[in-house]
């Protein structure tokens, strides 16, 4: 690995947070530390939403033409709803899965700072993360994002310009992922069990239907 911080000769170090080091990182280890956002965005705990295609084994488009169409129609979304300038997708070619990262703007923000021992505004747009992981052989994707509308406009997106199939994940059965005969069958004394499944870090049921 590379130091981050230089090693200091005598006394104790001063003290060092967690935004020192990324701080650093990012100033004098730029490669590392986008290394390390991109995979962070993909890997902390977030709530996607999921949606099972009409079909299974349905490849996803590789060539720059269909990824140019998707970027540029993320890149208007985005702006058009949070009035942000920047947009960039990136694209993680797994060997079971397709993963795309997409970094925006949000709304514009105001915060006060102290600026030369004076106080004064500083005025931003906040950079968020979404992101999409599409496993062709099951036709299911997963997307996070700041809400709901945004990650239903990135799956609409995807389907139209990556899969060519614009109708893909509008199904009926489309987010009927899951069953409930475990739970009917053991009633109260249904029990969620992480079994050998060390990935899944949090549990908790949202919502729950009744026919």
């Amino acid at each position: 690995g590379s130091p981050v911080l230089p090693e200091v000769a005598g006394g104790d170090p001063p003290p060092i947070t967690p935004k020192h080091l990324a701080l650093k990182a990012r100033l004098d280890h730029r490669e590392t530390f986008d290394t390390a956002h991109d995979l962070m965005a993909f890997v902390l705990p977030r709530a996607p939403l999921q949606w099972q295609g009409l079909e299974e084994n349905v490849r996803p488009r590789d060539d720059k033409v269909s990824r140019g169409q998707f970027r540029d129609a993320v890149s208007s979304y985005f702006e058009s709803r949070y009035r942000g300038e920047f947009c960039d997708v990136k694209w993680f070619d797994e060997p079971d899965e397709l993963d795309v990262l997409v970094v925006h703007g949000k709304h514009l923000q105001t915060i006060l700072r102290e600026h030369m021992g004076q106080e004064a505004p500083l005025t931003f747009h906040e950079l968020r993360t979404a992101t999409l992981r599409y496993n062709a052989a099951t036709g299911l994707l997963k997307v996070t994002g700041e809400d709901d509308r945004d990650k239903n406009q990135l799956k609409d997106l995807f389907a139209r310009h990556i899969l060519k199939q614009p109708k893909f994940f509008d199904h009926a059965d489309s987010q009927n992922l899951y069953s409930r005969d475990p739970v009917t069958q053991a009633g109260p004394r249904f029990v969620l069990r992480r079994g050998a499944d060390d990935s899944l870090l949090r549990w908790a049921i949202r919502e729950i239907q009744f026919d």
